[in-house]
C-alpha cells in the first residue's frame, strides 16, 4: 500500500489498489518457485520444502559460508541412482566446508558498530526504564543488532578453532542428509537418471550465479584503476555479463593462469564436466591481477570493507 501511496501522484491509488492487494501472493508464488530452481526441486513440490530452504540459510549463517558458492555447488550433487552418488557428496561436503568461517572470521563478523561498555549501559538504562525503547526509535534497532552480536561472540569465547571446524561438519551433515532425503522423494517416478541430472544442472545454473560482485573484488578493481589501469574494471564487467555461465572467454583481457599465492578454485573432482567447473574457455582459471579466483570466497582483509 505504501507503494501506492508513494506513486499516487502519477498513478491514482484507485487504479493501483487492485494490484496490490494481490502483491503479497504473487511475490510468495514467485519466490517459492524460484528457492525451488536454486535448489533443483523440480517435479515435486512439498509442504517441507520452505524448511530446506530455511535450514540452509541457518546452517550458512551458523557456519559463516559463502552464500554464492554453496548456492551454486549444489548443482555438483547428482541425483540418487546416479553413479559415484556417494563420492560426489562427499566433495560437496568438502567443497562447503571449505567456504565455511574460521573463528576468528566469525568473531570479525560479529563485531558490534558501537563499544561493549556503552551497549551494556544502554542495556541496563533500557530494562530500567523501558519508555527509553520509544525514544530511541530506528536507533534501538542497531543498538539490538549490535547487542545481539556480542551476545554471538560470548558465546564463541571458550570456543576453539577445532570446536568450530566440529560444529561446521556436524551442521552441514545435518542439512545434507535432510537434502538428500529432499532428493530421493524427488526422483520418484523417474527413470532416464542422465536426462534429469542434465536438466537439474541446466536449471540449478541458470538461477545460482557464479559470478557476483563481491566488496574485496570491486575494492581490487578501484584500486588498480586509481593507478590508471582500467584493464581489471574491463574483465570484472566482462563476467558480470553472464554471471552465470560457466564458460567465460575473456578474450584480450584473459591473464595468464596463476599459481603460488593465488586462492585455489573448487576441487578438480569437479572439473570433469560437472556443475561448476572452473575452467573457462581458452583462459584457464578465472583470476584477478591479484591472482585471486574471481569465485573465491572473500579473503580475510575484506570483512573490514564497508560499502558507501
Amino acid at each position: 500500500m505504501k507503494l501506492g501511496e508513494a506513486i499516487q501522484g502519477a498513478v491514482p491509488l484507485t487504479e493501483t489498489k487492485p494490484h496490490l492487494d494481490i502483491f503479497d501472493e504473487v511475490y510468495s508464488d514467485y519466490m517459492k518457485q524460484k528457492i525451488r530452481k536454486k535448489f533443483g526441486l523440480l517435479n515435486k513440490e512439498l509442504e517441507t520444502d520452505k524448511d530446506i530452504y530455511d535450514s540452509f540459510l541457518e546452517t550458512m549463517q551458523k557456519t559463516g559460508a559463502d552464500f554464492t558458492n554453496c548456492f551454486r555447488c549444489l548443482s555438483m550433487l547428482p541425483l540418487l541412482g546416479s553413479p559415484n552418488f556417494q563420492a560426489k557428496l562427499k566433495d560437496v561436503k568438502e567443497y562447503i566446508l571449505t567456504q565455511c568461517s574460521t573463528l576468528e572470521e566469525l568473531k570479525s563478523m560479529h563485531k558490534p558498530e558501537m563499544d561493549p561498555r556503552q551497549l551494556q549501559a544502554f542495556l541496563a538504562m533500557v530494562q530500567s526504564n523501558p519508555g527509553l525503547v520509544n525514544a530511541l526509535g530506528r536507533n534501538f534497532a542497531s543498538i539490538t543488532r549490535d547487542l545481539e552480536k556480542l551476545e554471538k561472540i560470548k558465546e564463541m569465547e571458550d570456543k576453539t578453532d577445532e570446536d568450530q571446524r566440529k560444529t561446521n561438519e556436524e551442521a552441514w551433515d545435518s542439512w545434507l542428509k535432510k537434502y538428500v532425503e529432499r532428493l530421493n522423494i524427488e526422483m520418484e517416478g523417474k527413470t532416464d537418471l542422465i536426462q534429469a541430472n542434465a536438466e537439474r544442472v541446466r536449471v540449478m545454473n541458470s538461477n545460482n550465479p557464479r559470478f557476483i560482485l563481491r566488496n574485496y573484488i570491486a575494492q581490487n578493481a578501484i584500486k588498480a584503476a586509481e593507478k590508471g589501469d582500467y584493464s581489471e574494471v574491463r574483465r570484472v564487467v566482462k563476467l558480470l555479463e553472464n554471471p552465470y555461465n560457466e564458460e567465460v572467454d575473456l578474450g584480450e583481457l584473459a591473464l595468464p593462469q596463476q599459481v603460488g599465492n593465488a586462492s585455489k578454485s573448487k576441487d578438480d573432482k569437479f572439473s570433469d564436466g560437472g556443475a561448476t567447473s572452473s575452467k573457462s574457455k581458452g583462459t584457464g582459471e578465472l583470476r584477478s591481477y591479484t591472482g585471486m579466483l574471481y569465485e573465491s570466497k572473500p579473503p580475510d582483509w575484506s570483512l573490514d570493507l564497508k560499502v558507501t
